[in-house]
């Protein structure tokens, strides 16, 4: 049976460089540690368009639009990278030490190392996060799958396809192996497809049955 598909915040914030952007526009406004209800989360959403750290084209049609789901999606991003403590913990919803770190670096080694330290805390399930156990953590799970992808002679990279239809279905070390082993198929069999529009066909195929089955998990 495939195993329900892991993530890391979600896929509002399309680029982890704009959770940055986005803490600044938190800590200085009336919001930072007060984030909770559709209000304030509306609040957050149109502070996050105003500052151009988000475009949200719902705006175009009018400037009363229901947009407070963006700010929950942020709202939870930043919670689940431990940017901002959650809402069980003392002072839910205010900048940790390393979102401060985050939003005062002025380097990218500097900013990779907030993210690295944010990657290496992440595990789930968690307070924040639901999820089937047992705990795992996903930074190691796709450090595993390099080392094993070097191991066996394979590059050590994981494709965006890959990522998605392999490796996010992994929760166990013991499972690695065969996480790499359907790497390695999966890559075998798109060299063996010569024309483009039916590799294209193939990994749709394969994405979309993987999908169809963790979706059926997540609704049980």
């Amino acid at each position: 049976m495939t195993e329900k598909a892991w993530y890391i915040g979600n896929t509002t914030i399309r680029n982890a460089k704009r959770l940055k952007d986005g803490l600044r526009v938190l800590a200085n406004s009336p919001l930072h540690g007060n984030l909770i209800g559709k209000d304030n989360e509306q609040e957050f959403a149109k502070l996050l368009h105003q500052e151009g750290v988000v475009y949200l084209k719902r705006f175009d049609d009018s400037p009363h639009i229901d947009v407070s789901d963006v700010g929950r999606k942020w709202r939870a991003a930043l919670m689940q990278l431990g940017f901002i403590k959650h809402r069980e913990a003392d002072a839910p919803f205010t900048i940790t030490s390393n979102g401060l770190r985050l939003i005062n670096v002025n380097t990218l080694p500097a900013e990779q190392e907030v993210f690295l330290r944010a990657l290496l805390a992440h595990q789930i399930p968690s307070k924040i996060e639901r999820f089937p156990e047992p705990v795992f953590s996903p930074f190691r799970i796709v450090l595993e799958v390099l080392n094993k992808l070097e191991e066996n002679n394979l590059e050590a990279k994981i494709t965006k396809d890959e990522m998605a239809s392999i490796v996010e279905l992994t929760r166990r070390i013991e499972d690695v192996d065969n996480a790499v082993t359907k790497i390695s198929e999966h890559r075998e069999h798109l060299l063996a497809i010569e024309r483009p529009r039916d590799k294209k066909r193939f990994i749709n195929s394969y994405r979309d049955s993987i999908a169809e089955n963790s979706l059926a998990l997540h609704k049980k």
